[in-house]
């Protein structure tokens, strides 16, 4: 048991004034056995009575002197001794008291603890009636959230397949609007270089002085209309050979010369400059007619 500074202090006290009466009571001893010895070496030595009657007087008064020393240090004794039995007994007290306060505390806790295990009985019971349901509930509730996660995770996956099929749909369409854009501008290329054709056309029919104005068409319409050129072209060869025709009648009537009729009559219809445009046109006509055609 752990002791007190205060306990410990008291005990060395008490052992310092033990040690101190110990002494004391060795010095009172030493003295009467001193006084002792001495009194039985004068009688061994033959001194006279008186001396011996001193030597004993001594002795008397330190056997005295020692004897009351050792009373009064066991009255003391006592006296402690005493003091601290009735101290225990306080003591004593105290922890029977405070015993009888635990033991009443001990009955109501008693109490207390049947009451508990009492109602930890009725708790038990319950928990024993309800386990089951609990059981079947938990059961369906884990049942149905299964069956809800099942029922998310192919939700999930069509929503995933339909993206899919959006993300490919996606990547066609945009292929398909990368190849029309390629188309679209490869025949707006296409269209811009029979433009150009169709006005060299234009400008080179211009230089056809003998060309009714009805049978010229517009540039646009050569481009619209690919069998409208071929029919132009027929009718101005038609036109051309008229002509030629005429002028070879009229050279005929007129007695030309064999040489200036014949070379008047190989003269080709059309230049060389106007035949190259037209054909060039006819081809380029025909090639966006396919196209259109394949398109459509």
């Amino acid at each position: 048991m752990t002791r007190s500074p205060h306990e410990l202090r008291f005990q060395i006290e008490q052992m310092k004034r033990k040690i101190e009466e110990l002494e004391r009571r060795s010095e009172d001893r030493i003295s009467y056995l001193t006084e002792e010895k001495n009194f039985w070496n004068s009688i061994k030595s033959g001194n006279d009575e008186e001396t011996i009657n001193k030597q004993y007087k001594q002795l008397e008064a330190s056997y005295l002197q020692y004897a009351s020393n050792i009373e009064l240090d066991n009255n003391k004794e006592i006296s402690k001794y005493n003091f601290h039995i009735d101290e225990l007994k306080n003591d004593i007290s105290q922890e029977e008291a405070k015993n009888a306060k635990i033991v009443t505390e001990n009955i109501d806790l008693g109490s207390k603890i049947d009451q508990l295990q009492g109602e930890y009985n009725t708790l038990i019971n319950k928990y024993v009636f309800l386990r089951p349901k609990f059981e079947k509930l938990l059961s369906k509730v884990i049942q149905t959230k299964v069956q809800s996660h099942t029922s998310q995770i192919k939700n999930i996956d069509k929503i995933t397949n339909s993206l899919s099929s959006l993300e490919e749909k996606l990547n066609r369409e945009k292929l398909q609007i990368k190849d029309e854009c390629d188309f679209y501008h490869e025949n707006k290329k296409k269209i811009k270089q029979a433009e150009d054709i169709v006005k060299r056309l234009e400008d080179a029919l211009l230089d056809i002085s003998d060309l009714p104005e009805f049978s010229a068409p517009e540039p646009s319409d050569l481009i619209n209309n690919p069998d409208l050129i071929i029919k132009f072209v027929d009718n101005v060869e038609q036109h051309v050979r008229t002509k030629a025709e005429e002028r070879e009648k009229k050279l005929s009537k007129n007695n030309r010369s064999v040489a200036a009729t014949m070379s008047e009559s190989r003269k080709s219809p059309l230049s060389k400059d106007v035949a190259k445009v037209i054909c060039e046109v006819g081809h380029k006509v025909v090639d966006l007619s396919n196209e259109y055609s394949s398109v459509c």
